[in-house]
């Protein structure tokens, strides 16, 4: 299988059911999982796998000083997915800087430069990196 001699797998998946299991990990090395799913595509009995850091809640990030806000059911409260936490930003960014970015179309690497910036600015990234840097020990 390749899924099984990867060392960074991502899985971004629309089902009910778990798709990664222990046999697709190979078990002799660190794997690193970032599951963008919602649910989760990784099997409770993989993710207690001592070789295998998963990113957690890699699709979503935390937002500042609103621990009660719920999205759904199947994240935590205080958090919200990416493409949400995009559209927040683009509402609370200056107006000469929103109405330059849109959330349709091609992905387009200034306006993720720009992004990026303004989840810095507003606190949006702090637990997301924290959550990679757990990942990568």
């Amino acid at each position: 299988m390749a899924v099984r001699d990867a060392d960074v797998i991502a899985i971004a998946v629309g089902t009910n059911e778990p798709l990664l299991y222990p046999h697709h990990v190979h078990p002799g090395r660190l794997t690193i999982v970032a599951d963008l799913s919602a649910p989760e595509a990784i099997a409770p009995v993989a993710r207690k796998l001592t070789n295998v850091r998963v990113i957690p809640l890699a699709g979503a990030v935390t937002l500042p000083g609103e621990s009660d806000f719920v999205m759904a059911s199947h994240i935590p409260p205080g958090a919200a997915f990416c493409c949400a936490a995009e559209a927040m930003l683009l509402g609370l960014a200056p107006r000469s800087v929103s109405e330059s970015l849109r959330l349709a179309g091609y992905v387009d690497a200034a306006a993720v430069g720009v992004l990026a910036k303004l989840a810095g600015e507003y606190g949006f990234l702090p637990a997301q990196d924290a959550c990679i840097a757990e990942a990568a020990q």
